[in-house]
């Protein structure tokens, strides 16, 4: 069952091998990461979308003059989000895209939530929420689109153990982890995945962790993206070890 699992981990195309060995050289050759960032329409549109979550000093919206404001890493960053947008964008699997929906939504409120810290970047936290979930994937990918578990599944939140165990005979946190080697994430992505979904005494040990951990809790509860949340770093921190109750902070808008 795992090697069949990991068989349908989605693996990275040829430029965006090149794209990431470019972005890990000493000095970064700007013409070339251009040209691999454009290489594919869509994920040249969905980086420069995300791109533009950060507080950049221009408007300027040139991939070179983005590539410098934001650094080698955070581009790191901003690409794998933008090339597992852009590839789940590309899928015509009803499950595939109500996936693509709920994890936008996760995504979304990890990025609200971090707007109101001073301690978390919120464009991190904006694809640490799309990828918080990534070990789905390759289990959706088994899944016949006319079966009833296709059915099931869209019924089940996405942060449900029991859920996956049920569904799948396994769980998504080692295959999330095994996408994060095979993609070669930036280190803040990495620690945000080291975290079990259901067990209240794993606490992950990096704020930007616990923060989409507690998006995360949100969304399963139904509740809506906010303009805005004022939450602080210990807030986060409870709302993270709170897996199944409804957090106390979401209750008043600050």
């Amino acid at each position: 069952m795992w090697r069949l699992l990991c068989d349908h981990l989605p693996r990275l195309p040829f430029w965006m091998q090149q794209l990431n060995g470019v972005l890990s050289a000493g000095t970064i050759d700007l013409s070339r990461a251009v040209e691999l960032i454009s290489y594919e329409a869509g994920f040249c549109a969905e980086f420069v979308r995300i791109c533009r979550l950060a507080e950049l000093p221009t408007a300027d919206d040139r991939l070179d003059s983005l590539i410098v404001l934001l650094g080698r890493e955070r581009v790191r960053t901003v690409s794998v989000g933008a090339y597992f947008t852009s590839y789940l964008a590309a899928q015509q699997a009803p499950v595939l895209t109500e996936y693509y929906r709920r994890i936008d939504r996760l995504a979304s409120m990890a990025y609200r939530l971090a707007l109101s810290s001073e301690e978390i970047d919120a464009q991190e936290a904006y694809v640490a929420g799309l990828v918080h979930h990534a070990g789905t994937l390759p289990l959706l990918h088994t899944i016949d689109p006319a079966s009833e578990l296709s059915s099931a599944w869209l019924e089940f939140s996405l942060e449900s153990l029991t859920a996956q165990w049920l569904l799948f005979g396994t769980d998504t946190l080692e295959l999330g982890q095994a996408m994060a080697l095979l993609w070669d994430y930036p280190a803040p992505l990495k620690q945000s995945l080291r975290i079990s979904l259901d067990a209240a005494e794993d606490v992950p040990n990096s704020l930007l962790a616990c923060l989409v951990r507690a998006a995360d809790q949100l969304c399963a509860a139904g509740l809506p993206v906010p303009e805005t949340y004022l939450v602080t770093p210990p807030e986060v921190v409870a709302a993270a070890q709170r897996p199944t109750k409804v957090l106390p902070f979401i209750l008043s808008d600050r």
